[in-house]
């Protein structure tokens, strides 16, 4: 059981990214400087592979083209601030930082949604189970939703955590 917006998956080895502090969000950038191909991935010095794999789990580490930032600088409401300047409009060239948005929509969703990092590894089981039959789009990313696909299709060993510890 992942504690939200608290743990992520990386990207790489699949491991849980205890931290912020411990990951990396890292991208490619086009010649104009556009962003795309986000990864969550555990930052060199606490990457469980780093010993094995020179580059930890970092996917694009031979791109020349590669970017990348602490992940917890993109955590709460900075975090999102600087997310959205990916999407910001150079208004001079009629441009955004990034190219197609279903990536970075992805990212947004799992760094500021409670629970979706772990619903979206169940999405498929409960899309096939029928779970959002009778459900409106607008709410399949609801807190509560993804609460219900964690708790409904997740380990059945562990208790569902709240969004925000006390």
């Amino acid at each position: 059981m992942l504690r939200p917006l608290q743990q992520w998956t990386c990207d790489y080895c699949r491991l849980v990214i205890d931290a912020g502090n411990e990951g990396a969000l890292e991208w490619l950038e086009d010649k104009d400087h556009r962003a795309y191909g986000f990864k969550l991935v555990h930052h060199l010095a606490a990457s469980p592979i780093r010993i094995t794999r020179s580059a930890g789990c970092y996917h694009y580490a031979a791109h020349s083209n590669s970017a990348e930032e602490p992940l917890d600088s993109f955590l709460g409401p900075d975090g999102l601030a600087r997310v959205l300047l990916f999407l910001d409009v150079d208004w001079e060239n009629c441009t955004s930082q990034v190219i197609g948005t279903r990536d970075l929509v992805e990212l947004c969703r799992r760094l500021m949604l409670p629970f979706y990092e772990e619903a979206r590894l169940y999405w498929s089981a409960a899309t096939k189970d029928g779970f959002f039959r009778n459900r409106h789009r607008m709410s399949e990313h609801l807190e509560a939703t993804l609460r219900s696909i964690v708790e409904e299709y997740g380990p059945k060993t562990s208790v569902v955590q709240t969004a925000v510890p006390e």
